[in-house]
């Protein structure tokens, strides 16, 4: 008898934390990397929040600990792995898509602009996401990480009068189709594994 693979569309409860408010004229969504939680990851982010910004961390849909130590049990989560990636990438873009409309139920989106943010696996997830998704996004940021190989940004919505800016350190020198590129400045990344 042969094994077969089945999928099955679920509903599941998400999280993701907000930062800042009032009446932006941006909003950025930033997405952690590799063993990162979005709490934590925000906090990094804390020094944007001018009073004009309302930052948006979704958190990545698989938690896994951290280390096999019984007296450190710290959380991270993922945004993907390779076991069942296409399936991942796809309810990925389908959370950030809510994620996107559950804030823009409640901002004028055009009243602001739209800033997607990706770290290290995040970079990965926020391109497919720019790209794939149903949201508009006027910059794409990328840090310590880089445009997928996968993408084919050709076959892609343009993302015409967006910015890619990338980190000098992971830069992929590729862009969107109409999409200008702009170094971004090096910072440290964690010691963590980066999966795209």
């Amino acid at each position: 008898m042969t094994m077969q693979e089945h999928h099955l569309a679920v509903s599941r409860m998400a999280r993701y934390f907000t930062l800042g408010g009032g009446e932006p004229r941006e909003v950025w969504f930033a997405c952690h990397g590799y063993g990162q939680l979005a709490s934590r990851f925000l906090e990094k982010l804390r020094v944007l929040d001018d009073g004009h910004r309302l930052l948006v961390a979704p958190e990545g849909l698989s938690r896994f600990y951290l280390s096999e130590s019984p007296t450190e049990r710290r959380v991270g989560a993922s945004w993907m792995t390779r076991e069942d990636r296409l399936a991942e990438i796809e309810d990925y873009l389908q959370y950030l898509d809510a994620v996107y409309a559950d804030i823009f139920g409640l901002l004028d989106r055009t009243r602001v602009t739209v800033h997607a943010l990706g770290f290290s696996q995040g970079a990965s997830t926020v391109s497919r996401w720019a790209a794939m998704g149903k949201a508009r996004v006027d910059r794409l940021i990328l840090w310590g990480g880089e445009l997928p190989p996968d993408l084919d940004l050709a076959r892609r919505r343009s993302c015409t009068g967006a910015r890619t800016i990338t980190s000098p350190r992971k830069s992929s020198r590729r862009s969107a189709p109409g999409c200008a590129s702009t170094a971004f400045p090096s910072m440290r990344s964690p010691s963590m594994g980066d999966t795209k």
